[in-house]
């Protein structure tokens, strides 16, 4: 089964990969694609070029090329970009928010709680004369 590098940012950059296995290149976004391949077109609204983009060889090493390469960078996973900041808080939907137990289970438990401890002080201070 081959190891599948997929939905990466390669910007400005070469790629030089060992390879213990097999390897495939999928669905990577690529910043110099356009200049390499300027007669491209996208498939369909697909968001993916109709040409591979191919690594090229690299002094007898084997050959890589991306079959699906991507039209635009990836923004939705993964750290952020070198331009973009982290959102410093974590979003929560309400979805994701934990069910709150309703106020009359909190005041039984409170009024449970205060009574058990007022007979416990009162047995003992009972005891105590």
């Amino acid at each position: 089964m081959p190891n599948v590098v997929t939905e990466n940012n390669f910007i400005n950059s070469k790629i030089d990969i060992q390879i213990y296995g097999q390897l495939e290149l999928d669905r990577n976004y690529w910043s110099n694609y356009e200049a390499l391949y300027p007669d491209a077109k996208e498939i369909g609204d697909t968001g993916i070029w109709d040409t591979s983009y191919d690594t090229g060889p690299h002094a007898g090493r084997l050959l890589f090329f991306d079959s699906n390469p991507l039209i635009n960078h990836i923004v939705s996973a993964g750290a952020p970009g070198r331009n973009e900041k982290p959102t410093p808080v974590p979003t929560f939907s309400p979805s994701d928010k934990e069910p709150q137990p309703p106020l009359t289970t909190i005041l039984i438990v409170t009024i449970v709680s205060v009574t058990i401890v007022s007979i416990s002080l009162s047995i003992y201070f009972k005891k105590k004369k």
